[in-house]
C-alpha cells in the first residue's frame, strides 16, 4: 500500500495535521494550543541529574561547516 505523505507546510490547522497523522496511522499526541512567551514549556529551565541547570529546552544543532576555521580549514 502506498502512503500519501503531505508536506507539513501545507497543513494549516490542528485538524489538518491530525487528519494527516490518522491517514498515516501515526499516533502522535500534541497540544492544540501554542503557548507563547515565558509560559511556553520549552522556555522553562531544566536541571540535570548532576545538578547542572540549563536555562531553557532549546538546542541548536550545528549545520555542516559551522565547526570550521575562518580560513576554511576543518
Amino acid at each position: 500500500m502506498t502512503k500519501n505523505y503531505k508536506r507539513l507546510n501545507l497543513l494549516k490547522s490542528n485538524q489538518e495535521f491530525l487528519a494527516a497523522l490518522q491517514e498515516l496511522e501515526i499516533e502522535l499526541p500534541f497540544d492544540e494550543e501554542i503557548i507563547a512567551g515565558e509560559a511556553n514549556p520549552l522556555a522553562q529551565p531544566v536541571t540535570l541529574s548532576n545538578g547542572f541547570k540549563i536555562g531553557n529546552r532549546f538546542c541548536v544543532h550545528p549545520m555542516e561547516g559551522w565547526d570550521g576555521e575562518t580560513d576554511g580549514n576543518p
